[in-house]
């Protein structure tokens, strides 16, 4: 079965530098989805050097894979947000803001989330994939 898969911004941070690529499960999925959050995160790290030219034209080339969907917010994220956002301050279990956002998005679309952060977890209904590593030698390289 295909699955849909998020990718949170310390994923994209691993499977992206440096030309590294995803985990076949995820590359060969019928969908993965990249939030404009983690997209903006993703930038807010690069510099003007060489590495950080090569990994935003990583990231360009990411984005034209057949695959690859860009998300936006929307009403129903916003919903989301507020009611997941409410669920982890109740608990006592707040995360970051950006990836309450990214939660949210993925509840939204019923995709699986992948990330390195285990504070997902604490989301309800949120189904989490942390992935044991990535692969090096393919996103970015001659795409």
């Amino acid at each position: 079965m295909s699955r849909r898969y998020l990718l949170d911004t310390s994923f994209l941070v691993d499977a992206l530098h440096d030309g590294m690529r995803l985990p076949a499960a995820i590359e060969k999925s019928e969908t993965v989805y990249l939030s404009e959050v983690a997209i903006g995160e993703f930038k807010a790290g690069l510099d003007d050097t060489h590495r950080g030219r090569r990994n935003r034209e990583a990231l360009e080339a990411f984005l034209r894979l057949p695959n690859v969907v860009e998300i936006t917010l929307t009403s129903a994220t916003t919903d989301l947000y507020a009611k997941v956002f409410r669920s982890l301050h109740a608990a006592g279990h707040p995360i970051p803001v950006n990836d309450i956002w990214l939660a949210a998005q993925a509840l939204e679309h019923g995709a699986v989330l992948v990330s390195r952060d285990r504070h997902f977890e604490a989301v309800a209904n949120l189904r989490t994939l942390i992935p044991e590593c990535v692969q090096p030698n393919r996103i970015g390289k001659n795409q």
